[in-house]
């Protein structure tokens, strides 16, 4: 099967986020089961085309014009964008001969494609920019409303809608009128890491807290700074390592991690590192030598950080918001917590640490539940049905 997937993210250039993972590890697995893959992706300072293995990578620029973004600039550019997409599609299409076409909600990267295009198109719903802009209480106004708009007019423009969670179809499907005979949930799935047949858990501490995220409020970020104090005076050895890049999420667009940690007592400086963003190569690292993964999101419509994490048979701590608790089994591969509770997190975290019985258990059994319904092979297995169904219509 010849197939193009549409992705504004894409490693390493521009991998910001999940929807670049996601496009990753489906692009891979889909040209290791054999099938040619094509990814339209945005550049920066990459150009052109190249291979990713056994993946084409078609990475395009586009020209902002100003003129069209007096008024509204995030309608503006997410038209222009969708115009150059556009463009890129149908030459690829027509070297290719692509038979399907699949691209997220996110950014309506698709849209104009959808109102033309010669395949059939799959629409792979990611967590709403509307959702995303509720989270960070970020003032909506008519010219987001517009742009919010055209990830719903894309998605009513598919030929097959995807979803990683029930729970995120469930939120948007109602908004946008989709049927459910439109709908198939296809879980995410990982390249699983290799990990000794039997995990070994650190029974006694100094222990090592990992969290892996944009540094902004839908990530929980605020939160879990909050429940640390509460942690060090229980458990003063503890350790947090705090993976991500900073964001403008906080007041008037100043940087989120400024303005959390400006009512962090300084006390507790020395127990808290901020590498930053790092490479995939040493993201794994911080995975294997943690022993506790936190990440207390306000909203994922799937959350496959998690995933990643008990991979490396790792228990995990979120919240029930969204798709995360159909990926971490609560009591058995972590713990669920309300979300924008910091005594509920630091609750979480000290039981886990404090009870090696229960670390010991959580891992084995983080472990098997990504190996048995999160890995690549079951989502490409997953997605080709779906594509070969829509096909056979």
């Amino acid at each position: 099967m010849n197939i193009c997937l549409v992705s504004q993210e894409y490693p390493p250039e521009t991998a910001f986020g999940g929807i670049g993972t996601y496009t990753y590890h489906l692009a891979q697995g889909l040209a290791e089961a054999g099938h040619k893959v094509h990814v339209i992706c945005e550049g920066v300072a990459l150009r052109g085309e190249y291979q990713d293995g056994r993946v084409s990578v078609h990475r395009i620029f586009h020209t902002h014009l100003s003129a069209s973004r007096i008024l509204f600039n995030e309608f503006g550019l997410g038209l222009e964008y969708s115009w150059a997409v556009f463009q890129a599609i149908k030459k690829v299409v027509n070297d290719y001969d692509i038979e399907i076409v699949e691209g997220p909600n996110a950014f309506a990267e698709c849209l104009i494609y959808s109102f033309f295009r010669r395949t059939p198109l799959v629409t792979r719903i990611h967590t709403p920019s509307s959702k995303h802009m509720q989270i960070t209480q970020r003032k909506i106004n008519l010219d987001l409303n517009l742009r919010f708009c055209l990830e719903s007019v894309m998605i009513m423009q598919s030929n097959l809608v995807t979803s990683s969670s029930h729970a995120n179809a469930r939120m948007i499907m109602p908004e946008v009128g989709i049927p459910p005979e439109k709908t198939t949930i296809i879980p995410l799935g990982i390249n699983l890491p290799k990990v000794n047949s039997a995990i070994t858990v650190k029974r006694n501490g100094p222990f090592s807290v990992l969290f892996v995220g944009r540094l902004e409020r839908r990530k929980g970020f605020h939160v879990l700074m909050k429940a640390i104090p509460t942690i060090l005076r229980e458990m003063p050895e503890v350790n947090f390592i705090i993976v991500g890049r900073d964001t403008s999420d906080g007041p008037d667009r100043q940087s989120f991690k400024k303005y959390v940690l400006q009512d962090f007592p300084e006390q507790y400086n020395e127990n808290v590192q901020f590498p930053g963003y790092v490479s995939e190569e040493e993201l794994s690292v911080y995975y294997k030598n943690c022993d506790l993964f936190i990440a207390p999101s306000l909203y994922e419509s799937f959350g496959l950080i998690y995933v990643e994490a008990m991979a490396y048979g790792k228990p995990v701590i979120g919240c029930r918001v969204g798709g995360v608790p159909e990926v971490v089994k609560d009591g058995e591969t972590g713990i669920l917590v309300p979300p924008e509770d910091p005594a509920e997190l630091a609750r979480a975290i000290t039981e886990i640490l404090i009870n090696y019985p229960l670390r010991e258990k959580m891992s084995q059994a983080a472990r098997t539940h990504v190996e048995e319904n999160f890995s690549r092979q079951k989502m490409v297995e997953n997605t080709l049905a779906a594509y070969r169904g829509l096909l056979g219509k």
